[in-house]
């Protein structure tokens, strides 16, 4: 999971959607539509005062009543970007060693 699934960025709308369908206890379904109802700029004031910045392990401790099964869990979260360029394989990181 943790070499092909994104567990640690913010969940997508279509995730929170689908937990907020999955939940027994209906706060915790209205705390999710809430979440997943957020446009983006609400959602950057949100991250800054640290309410809503959770990865999706953490929101699935938080929201027990949320019974998604292991298939549901592949299918929703997305796949980890590869990173094709990175600090370190910079030839100015090299050059400035030099």
């Amino acid at each position: 999971m943790t070499e092909y699934c994104d567990l640690t960025s913010p969940p997508r709308k279509s995730f929170l959607r689908a937990m907020s369908d999955l939940a027994q206890d209906p706060r915790e379904r209205e705390s999710l539509v809430y979440l997943a109802s957020l446009d983006y700029a609400t959602k950057r004031e949100e991250i800054e005062r640290s309410l809503y910045y959770k990865n999706v392990l953490e929101l699935l401790r938080e929201y027990p009543s949320v019974h998604m099964t292991f298939d549901k869990l592949l299918e929703l979260t997305p796949a980890l970007q590869c990173r094709y360029y990175s600090i370190s394989s910079s030839p100015l990181v090299r050059n400035s060693i030099n």
